[in-house]
């Protein structure tokens, strides 16, 4: 594997990763071979199978860690690790919940779609429900009700392929779906099977933004 050896990620808590390609290949083939135990229909199947397809190829195909991290674009190579672990976690999770059986939308995801977005494309107000699916915001992270936009299918390939949602959305449309977010986490708090979950959320979010602030510390 080329690229220079590091000693330290500067991330308090996150130890240099050894063997990271390998790493990344065993986490995306084994989240690869949870996925194949949902239906082939599913959204979250099908977006999850194309992101993780798209950074396994770089993996097979990127030897220099420098230049992996750099077209992965999430952040150090370490962090990428997380990002896939936590991948794994939810894809396991899905297989318990089974949110694409109609049985088991109502009332949590129906209250999703309904309440937190009307039943309509956040773009377009489209209410075809036929065409809307449910990707996640920030393809960056795993899914999750609070990392969610509902779009047509049109809008939601394009989403999906964009780098940065900061420079493709205005800072009012970016507000309003935070502000969704965070109605949806509220709401899917008080649900017991989701508390697993929201925690690892919860405390992967609080750890690295911890890790952020120590970070910009240090370099002070």
């Amino acid at each position: 594997m080329a690229g220079a050896l590091r000693k330290t990620t500067g991330l308090v808590g996150l130890a240099v990763a050894e063997n990271p390609h390998e790493r990344l290949r065993i986490l995306y083939t084994k989240i690869l071979g949870v996925l194949q135990n949902i239906p082939k229909d599913a959204a979250y199947r099908k977006y999850t199978e194309q992101i993780v397809n798209e950074r396994f190829d770089l993996v097979k195909n990127e030897t220099d860690v420098q230049k992996l991290q750099e077209k992965l674009n999430s952040g150090q190579i370490e962090e990428v690790i997380v990002q896939a672990e936590n991948e794994l976690f939810l894809a396991r999770k899905m297989l318990q919940w089974k949110p694409w059986r109609s049985e088991e939308q109502l009332p949590d995801m129906q209250y999703l779609i309904e309440n937190i977005w009307n039943s309509q494309s956040a773009l377009s107000a489209s209410s075809d429900l036929y065409d809307l699916v449910m990707v996640r915001w920030d393809k960056q992270h795993e899914w999750s009700p609070w990392n969610t936009i509902l779009l047509t299918k049109e809008e939601a390939d394009v989403h999906l392929k964009l780098c940065n949602l900061q420079k493709t959305y205005e800072a009012p449309f970016i507000y309003k779906m935070e502000q969704k977010h965070i109605r949806a986490k509220n709401y899917f708090a008080q649900i017991p099977v989701m508390s697993s979950f929201l925690r690892r959320s919860n405390n992967q979010s609080n750890e690295n933004s911890y890790k952020k602030h120590s970070s910009s510390k240090l370099k002070k």
